[in-house]
């Protein structure tokens, strides 16, 4: 049984264990790395870092590069695990931006996870 007083290597078991988890934690104190095509002091670079840091979104972004697109049409694209497209317009606006940012983002993590989803038929059904 587990009790307060116990040291935290002998509760958790083994030294990788707590080696595994204390990288972790070092991991996410460092924050994520992304990176933008757009300048970081840009009204852009810094919607888009301000979206980044937040603690919801830390761990999805791990290796997403972030690009500004003013195509119409859509608040976003995801065009492979790696790659996010941001409508300008959606930037100017904190909560469109987060709610359309967390969907992207979950599907460059399904597709970073399926890498198989070439097909524009299956993409647009995930997208969906």
């Amino acid at each position: 049984m587990f009790t307060l007083a116990q040291e935290p290597m002998t509760a958790l078991g083994t030294d990788a264990l707590t080696e595994a988890v204390a990288e972790t934690y070092h991991q996410f104190a460092r924050g994520p790395k992304f990176s933008m095509d757009v300048e970081p002091e840009s009204a852009q670079g810094r919607a888009i870092v301000a979206l980044c840091t937040r603690p919801e979104f830390r761990p999805l972004v791990e290796g997403i590069r972030f690009q500004i697109c003013d195509e119409p049409g859509a608040p976003f694209r995801t065009l492979d695990g790696d790659t996010i497209q941001l409508d300008r317009k959606i930037l100017d606006q904190p909560w469109a931006a987060a709610y359309h940012f967390r969907h992207a983002l979950e599907l460059a993590a399904l597709f970073r996870a399926a890498p198989g989803l070439e097909n524009p038929k299956i993409r647009m059904a995930c997208a969906i």
